[in-house]
């Protein structure tokens, strides 16, 4: 199985967020669509190489000098192996643009100066929660989301026209796969054909799982789906969650999982799927929490059931509780 490495490392009084956008309207899409996409391939920044491999150097301690060594080879290997991925995903998963053009970060960057409104962009990055003091402390540096940017080229890195939070399973909290773009890709086209459909205007995809898993929630009952053992909160058993579900829930592994999803198999299955990172101050601490949604999706058709933790009272944790799949036979 392919993977690659990925930098991821209650109730607040003060609060900050990063969350998810969609700044394009419903009327923008034809265009975005219409235009030839550029597929940002990551470059290696060799002076963040360069800066690791002087700090292993003056390393004495063993230990130390084999992290940074670490830190090395799994930034080359997720640059190489994103850029495979992505283009992989890409050729098989995205019939969208009329045309697929392949450029690196630095001759995105030129063409972004020189604003050309020809190319749409797609490009990846890590949306975080860096916040810093009056003193310049930086609080959270390492909490990110995965992201994928899809946008008009002259709308530069600030105003971009769409972003998609990857989901989120267990057992690689440092890493991501192929079937992760394979879904991705997927549910971003379905959510912007449902933008343009019903003329929305900033709607998420957090938004979207939110208006369209109660259409669809009533197929879900009685159903057989799927979750990862380790996606089970730690006070819940498999037996409490089909005790309070009309149809059966069983355990599938995150190589199972991503088999279902490059098979295209019709298998329900939940996922976590990240819209937001809160940072606030809770009495003197101040602490950083990303939210999710969970959510049970056919790997076949994308076609997303359920809801739970995207609306008031959200939780912070991805994991999977009994009570919830009592209300799924209700909808509520």
């Amino acid at each position: 199985m392919k993977r690659i490495f990925l930098f991821i490392s209650i109730l607040f009084l003060t609060i900050q967020t990063q969350a998810q956008i969609s700044n394009a309207k419903a009327e923008d899409y034809p265009d975005i669509k219409s235009r030839p996409l550029i597929v940002e391939l990551l470059e290696m920044d060799e002076r963040l190489i360069e800066k690791w491999e002087k700090k292993k150097s003056k390393e004495k301690k063993e230990d130390k000098a084999a992290e940074y060594q670490d830190k090395i080879e799994k930034y080359e290997g997720f640059v190489t192996d994103y850029n495979n991925l992505i283009k992989e995903a890409i050729q098989n998963h995205w019939d969208v643009n009329p045309e697929v053009i392949y450029k690196t970060t630095s001759e995105v960057k030129e063409l972004i100066k020189s604003k050309t409104e020809e190319y749409t962009v797609l490009w990846y990055s890590e949306t975080n929660s860096k916040r810093q003091d009056d003193y310049g402390f930086t609080y959270f540096p390492n909490l990110t989301v995965p992201t994928l940017n899809y946008s008009r080229i002259e709308k530069g890195r600030v105003k971009t026209d769409y972003c998609y939070f990857i989901n989120y399973t267990h057992d690689r909290n440092d890493t991501i796969e192929y079937s992760d773009f394979v879904l991705s890709l997927k549910l971003m086209k379905q959510h912007m054909d449902y933008i343009v459909k019903n003329n929305k205007k900033k709607f998420s995809f957090h938004k979207y799982v939110l208006e369209i898993s109660p259409q669809n929630c009533p197929e879900f009952s009685g159903n057989t789906a799927f979750i990862q053992k380790e996606a089970i909160h730690k006070k819940t058993s498999l037996y409490e969650i089909n005790a309070n579900f009309s149809g059966e829930i069983n355990t599938l592994s995150d190589k199972d999982i991503s088999k279902a999803i490059e098979n295209e198999e019709d298998r329900i299955i939940g996922f976590f799927f990240p819209f937001s990172i809160v940072v606030g101050n809770f009495g003197p601490a101040t602490t950083a929490r990303i939210q999710y949604v969970r959510s049970f999706i056919n790997t076949k058709t994308g076609e997303i059931y359920t809801n739970m933790g995207g609306k008031n009272g959200q939780l912070f944790d991805a994991y999977f509780r009994e009570k919830e799949f009592g209300k799924y036979d209700s909808c509520k």
